[in-house]
């Protein structure tokens, strides 16, 4: 049976996505009457910069197989055998991660590790610990 966590999701994020949108669109009010921008360059810019963050917001999640752990953040994805994994442990790493909040767990598995904030820590590690 797979146990689906989602990620845990601070105040930031929603910041730094509304700075991204009004950047994005201030910009463009500006550009575009001037003719220094066009409407396709502005959705371009709008859809990959707003985009990519929401993105993340419905599509990071970590999922507890039998076998594995699968760490998804939108388009990107991690597999990590159960029997790989040597410790997890509380970070608040600023490393990129598939992590949405900064109260994070780290995961070492073989020669590597992986950053993690599922919202139900407790139920995230003893999920991994059966």
């Amino acid at each position: 049976m797979t146990t689906r966590f989602y990620s845990k999701v601070d105040w930031w994020y929603y910041l730094v996505i509304a700075f991204i949108a009004l950047t994005v669109g201030y910009a463009f009010y500006v550009e575009i009457p001037r003719g220094d921008a066009t409407m396709l360059e502005f959705a371009f810019a709008f859809t990959l910069g707003i985009g990519l963050p929401v993105a993340l917001l419905f599509f990071t999640y970590y999922e507890v197989g039998e076998n594995e752990l699968t760490v998804r953040a939108a388009v990107m994805t991690w597999k990590v055998p159960l029997k790989d994994i040597r410790s997890v442990t509380p970070t608040n790493s600023v490393l990129s991660s598939p992590a949405l909040s900064m109260d994070r767990l780290e995961i070492k598995y073989g020669n590597k590790s992986v950053i993690v904030s599922p919202k139900d820590k407790d139920g995230f590690t003893k999920a991994l610990g059966q």
